[in-house]
């Protein structure tokens, strides 16, 4: 009776020990599909806020530079007022004027403040002078910073790595005479906000950024962020 007892004993000790391994076995396939799926979803929803941050900021900086020249009574000398390669200013008439002697919000009163404005034939309205330029916060994140009329610098879209502006003439050739220039080739190059946190893909970045142009605005970073780059050709119709 004692040798059966103990033969049973071992029998379903050794069958508990294989079902605790397969269990585990299990356990460890669900696990790391879970984690895939994790990964998958942190990674791709980073990406996903980059890609809109940086289209986001595309899309303001577009606007304003076809805006760049607009001199409807040719009395305000908007212009393009500085090229460099990652930096551009300009002006525009686009408001200050309110008295044209309609009521343009049909409240009955003509010409109040709050009523729609129009070039005014000269550049002293708070935003009519632009800047953009690629910038540094205190904490060294690079970020797209925008700037009106010669004030202080505000950031349109962090973690922008590099920002590129190529001045093109009427045929499209790049050129440094500012009276020249008929569009504006963009280019920007913008990363994850985080470097490899925790349950993300790792993926080393080693590209090498170049503008349309071919030249080399961003170098390998050999880094694990993850980066997308835009570029875009604006025509500004007002130069």
């Amino acid at each position: 009776m004692n040798n059966v007892g103990r033969g049973t004993k071992g029998f379903t000790l050794i069958e508990l020990m294989i079902a605790m391994a397969v269990s585990g076995i299990v356990m460890a396939g669900i696990y790391a599909a879970y984690e895939m799926q994790v990964k998958s979803q942190i990674t791709n929803q980073a990406l996903v806020d980059m890609q809109q941050e940086m289209r986001a900021a595309m899309l303001i900086l577009e606007q304003d530079l076809r805006m760049a020249g607009y001199d409807p009574t040719e009395n305000a000398g908007a212009e393009i007022l500085e090229i460099r390669a990652n930096s551009v200013a300009f002006s525009m008439d686009a408001a200050g004027g309110n008295t044209d002697g309609i009521d343009n919000d049909n409240d009955g009163v003509v010409d109040e403040a709050d009523e729609a404005s129009f070039p005014d034939g000269d550049l002293d309205d708070g935003n009519e002078v632009i800047r953009y330029v690629h910038a540094t916060d205190a904490d060294g994140t690079p970020y797209l910073g925008r700037s009106m009329a010669g004030g202080a610098v505000s950031p349109v879209a962090y973690n922008i790595d590099a920002l590129n502006f190529v001045f093109l003439d009427e045929d499209g050739n790049p050129t440094g005479d500012r009276t020249r220039i008929r569009a504006v080739a963009v280019t920007m190059v913008g990363r994850s906000g985080e470097d490899v946190p925790v349950l993300f893909f790792k993926q080393e970045d080693n590209t090498v950024y170049r503008n349309q142009q071919g030249d080399v605005i961003l170098e390998a970073p050999n880094d694990n962020f993850r980066r997308m780059m835009l570029s875009t050709v604006v025509k500004c119709r007002n130069l």
